[in-house]
């Protein structure tokens, strides 16, 4: 006898379900797209944890109901919107940055401002090293010598 078996025997219970399964809520849903909520919307509502789940449950009503139904947000690709992780931080992806036509490069330095709950994030330019009026070096210019605040450790990680 299986291991399964031998548990449903002693029990008498199947062993539950590893997992979240969301439940196929077809009244709630109709309700919800005829009210013109978004995805995400919908997904809160209905307790659903990913678009696929909804999509699913989409094409379920509209097999059932023989029309079409549209959800806004359903199909937008995921890549190109920012959210918050569960540690409070916002990660910008490649995608997003390419979406936008931006390309960084390593080391590249931005100016946060925040404004009625829009942020704002200006790249800031920096100059060649010597600057053109004064002839004489630029201090954005990586210089260990002028940062010295005490420690000898050189950028290789050794001592002075």
């Amino acid at each position: 006898m299986s291991k399964k078996k031998k548990e449903e025997a002693t029990t008498g219970e199947p062993k539950a379900k590893k997992g979240f399964e969301s439940t196929y809520q077809a009244d709630k849903l109709r309700e919800s797209i005829k009210a013109g909520l978004s995805a995400r919307s919908i997904m809160d509502k209905l307790g659903i944890k990913s678009k696929q789940v909804l999509k699913q449950h989409l094409l379920k009503i509209i097999t059932e109901d023989g029309k079409f139904y549209a959800v806004h947000g359903l199909y937008e690709k995921g890549g190109t919107r920012i959210r918050a992780t569960p540690k409070g931080e916002l990660k910008i992806g490649p995608s997003v940055l390419r979406a936008q036509g931006l390309t960084l490069a390593a080391g590249d330095e931005f100016h946060l401002s925040v404004a009625d709950g829009v942020i704002l994030l200006s790249k800031i330019v920096q100059k060649d090293a010597t600057s053109a009026d004064t002839g004489q070096e630029s201090p954005l210019v990586d210089d260990p010598q002028a940062n010295n605040d005490g420690d000898d450790t050189l950028p290789d990680g050794t001592q002075e």
